[in-house]
């Protein structure tokens, strides 16, 4: 009987030792490991930027739109603090694509309060970014992350559905 209880308490101190050399070797590799993640998912995003681009080339509007809706780079990086560049100059390009796009719609331009609060939400995005990269776990609010990140996707999604309107069914006057 004592050494089943003996081999328990063994078992369960080899356990614990086993997930604490774990984390500690772990660690280190945790930082380029979410960096690594976080470029695959820029790079996923930069890819539907160009199919966008391909698709406005072959003049196929409505294609183009979803592409760069879908193109749109919502990811908080933590393992890499240059992206937050790369993801400010990518949503640049894309607000520069729609706004061109709504351009050369017939009938009036886009109605620009849509595309004013898809760029000063993707602004606020970038400062979220910016404070989450500097902020310690504990500080971090994910709610309030995933708040703002579905408030910015609809604001996307509702200014790409207005060009798309507006290509279907233009003004009259």
């Amino acid at each position: 009987m004592m050494t089943v209880v003996l081999g328990f308490i063994l078992g369960i101190a080899g356990l614990v030792t086993v997930a604490v050399a774990s984390i500690l070797i772990l660690g280190p590799l945790r930082r380029p490991l979410f960096a690594a993640v976080e470029r695959a998912r820029l790079r996923r995003c930069l890819s539907r930027r160009d199919h966008g681009d391909s698709r406005l080339a072959a003049h196929d509007l409505s294609g183009a739109l979803r592409e760069f809706a879908a193109a749109f780079c919502f990811v908080v990086p933590r393992g890499d603090p240059q992206l937050l560049a790369e993801i400010a100059r990518l949503h640049a390009g894309l607000l520069s694509r729609l706004m061109s796009i709504g351009d050369d719609l017939p009938g009036e331009r886009v109605e620009l309060l849509a595309l004013a609060k898809a760029e000063r939400l993707l602004d606020q995005w970038i400062e979220i970014q910016r404070r989450l990269a500097r902020a310690s776990p504990s500080e971090r609010n994910a709610a309030a992350v995933r708040r703002q990140r579905q408030i910015t996707r609809r604001a996307i999604r509702n200014l790409v559905e207005e060009l798309l309107a507006r290509r279907r069914h233009p003004p009259l006057h």
